[in-house]
């Protein structure tokens, strides 16, 4: 006996940072910052199951080639703008979706360690090597808090780019969170 085996990315990502979140380690109580180190892959998490989503998306669509040359951001406005739609950049889910892009970019991209100065009350501060403040802060961005507003965030978008779409049903486990990674049958 045969059977087809069918894998969903995005089931696999969003499980995961939906278990991370259920342990995440408290800045306060953790060892030494292991939730700049949660928050990190939780973020990586986040990017990767929001494009697998965005390309399932693409593809239900079929209107378009070479959809997979596109930055997730023109993926998401060409899903909307084939739907007859735009997405407002400036308002939620976009804005958050717009946050975990840069944050993703910001880890995966860093080319710098040294990414500024605080002061002992843990306060940015300008001065050495390049006196500045930082744009993105691990310190803050890499909360609980906040990577729940993100997860909460890819969820929200993907159902609505889903609705757009037209096949909202394929993508019931955003709202009842019924991850499903593997199937086989």
């Amino acid at each position: 006996m045969t059977f087809h085996v069918l894998i969903y990315p995005e089931h696999a990502l969003l499980w995961s940072v939906r278990y991370a979140l259920s342990k995440y380690p408290d800045p306060n109580h953790s060892p030494h910052d292991a939730y700049i180190a949660a928050g990190s892959a939780c973020v990586l998490s986040l990017q990767g199951a929001l494009e697998a989503i965005v390309n399932r998306l693409l593809e239900a669509q079929g209107k378009l080639q070479h959809w997979d040359e596109l930055r997730t951001v023109s993926k998401v406005d060409t899903i909307a703008e084939l739907a007859g739609n735009t997405i407002d950049w400036g308002r939620q889910p976009w804005q958050e979706l717009a946050r975990l892009i840069r944050l993703r970019n910001w880890l995966a991209h860093n080319k710098e360690a040294v990414i500024g100065l605080v002061n002992s009350d843990g306060k940015w501060i300008r001065g050495g090597l390049k006196n500045r403040i930082p744009k993105l802060d691990p310190g803050k961005e890499l909360l609980q808090d906040s990577i729940r507003s993100l997860y909460d965030s890819v969820r929200e978008a993907g159902g609505l780019l889903a609705d757009m779409v037209g096949v909202a049903d394929n993508f019931e486990f955003l709202k009842t969170e019924k991850y499903e990674p593997r199937l086989v049958g």
